[in-house]
């Protein structure tokens, strides 16, 4: 397959059939309303504009470059609202060859699936991602290495990109399996009202706020329809707080408890958070092991916190409030602490990618748009932070196996902060 991958009209071939798949199921789903729905047009030209440009610059010298440019038009597609709405609804309809759809399972099964458009998006980024990976043949040594060991981000409740030039939260929506989508977001329609219900009563009562606010946030999390990991989380958060309210406030406890049950029912349709739960499972992590992430991750919001022309204040925000659920490590939630350090590792793996395509000279101009200097600038800042975070949960990290790749990436990194800073 690596021999296959190396040639260019291959490639090409490979992304322009998910695309054109991608296509063909909004297309498909929008049907006859395609004319009254401006924002699937203009969807729908994006994806045209990227065929273009690959096709345009197929067989050209800076092949991997445009690779690296068509990753960010579709990660940007992606990050729009009008895609997520309807390609979360459309399947995906891959349309060319046999043995090309045979050639997108070996390199991901899911593409064998009866998966959504926008999932295909996500695919394809990862796709794109191997492609750039296989395409480059003359990096230094320290950036090759890099490249190879950088895992995709993981199941968490954050997972990172870098929009209009800053560290933002990726806007992903988790998605039941197809024949329970419909129940799940009716489910969810009910859980949003009757969460206001108990929160107008609870307002117009003597009730802790605490327990307001931790209703609140849950309630926030069920609305976005995004992380189902972040409610799972916050779920936890309103299930901890009535453990200590409980003989105060036994009625404000008694109606949260109820409606916290129906999001946990709620929560286990959904694949992605049992795959959460059964890898928060698999780690043993002690007392000290949380005392450790809550100690790091409060150093690193406040450095992301300082960073606005770096990072969203959507980061550090979430960040913050994930901390709070293990601000006391005895009775912390293991999964709670589990769900951080995956998320800095996520953190870490998003901006060691970035720096690593930085430290190529021939894309540094292609992040965001950005030149040269303020590309460094932005990269060199984020790997900075990103290095702090990533060398404190070393301890913690190590207990994980599919975590040894910060300690070598790590290494990595600081050499080439050292050699950018001296250019």
């Amino acid at each position: 397959m690596a021999d296959e991958l190396s040639d260019w009209d291959e490639q090409n071939r490979l992304i322009q059939t998910v695309l054109s798949g991608i296509r063909r199921g909004l297309e498909d789903n929008v049907g006859a309303r395609l004319p009254a729905e401006p924002a699937v047009r203009s969807t729908l030209h994006q994806i045209e504009k990227i065929r273009s440009s690959l096709s345009t610059g197929l067989r050209h010298p800076g092949w991997v470059r445009l690779l690296v440019e068509v990753r960010s038009e579709i990660e940007a597609l992606v990050g729009t609202e009008a895609f997520t709405k309807f390609a979360t609804k459309a399947p995906f309809r891959p349309t060319h060859s046999r043995s090309t759809r045979r050639q997108l399972f070996e390199i991901n099964p899911e593409f064998g699936q009866a998966i959504s458009a926008l999932e295909a998006a996500h695919l394809l980024i990862n796709v794109v991602s191997l492609l750039i990976r296989h395409s480059r043949s003359s990096e230094p040594s320290d950036v090759a290495e890099l490249r190879r060991i950088i895992p995709p981000q993981k199941v968490a409740p954050i997972q990172f990109e870098i929009r209009d030039g800053r560290l933002a939260l990726e806007r992903k929506i988790s998605a039941t399996e197809a024949p329970d989508r419909a129940s799940a977001e009716i489910a969810r329609q009910e859980l949003l009202r009757s969460g206001q219900r108990i929160l107008t009563e609870l307002r117009n009562s003597n009730c802790d706020r605490r327990l307001i606010e931790s209703l609140e946030y849950l309630q926030d999390q069920l609305s976005t329809g995004e992380s189902i990991i972040r409610v799972g989380l916050s779920n936890i958060g309103c299930e901890k707080l009535c453990d200590v309210y409980e003989a105060e406030r036994p009625e404000a406890v008694a109606m949260i408890r109820s409606h916290t049950h129906g999001v946990n029912l709620f929560a286990a349709q959904f694949p992605e958070w049992h795959r959460f739960i059964e890898n928060a499972a698999a780690v043993q992590i002690n007392d000290n092991d949380v005392a450790t992430i809550h100690a790091t991750t409060k150093a690193l919001v406040q450095r992301l916190d300082a960073e606005t022309d770096l990072v969203d204040p959507e980061v550090p925000k979430t960040l913050s409030r994930l901390n709070n659920l293990i601000s006391n490590p005895r009775t912390a939630s293991k999964r709670a602490a589990f769900a951080i350090l995956r998320s800095i590792e996520n953190l870490a793996s998003k901006v060691f990618s970035c720096g690593a395509d930085l430290i190529e000279k021939t894309v540094t101009k292609t992040i965001d748009g950005l030149s040269t200097a303020a590309s460094k600038a932005l990269v060199v800042g984020l790997l900075t932070i990103a290095l702090a975070g990533a060398s404190s949960i070393g301890p913690v990290a190590s207990k994980v196996k599919e975590m040894a790749w910060l300690r070598s990436a790590v290494e990595l990194v600081q050499r080439q902060i050292e050699r950018m800073l001296k250019e």
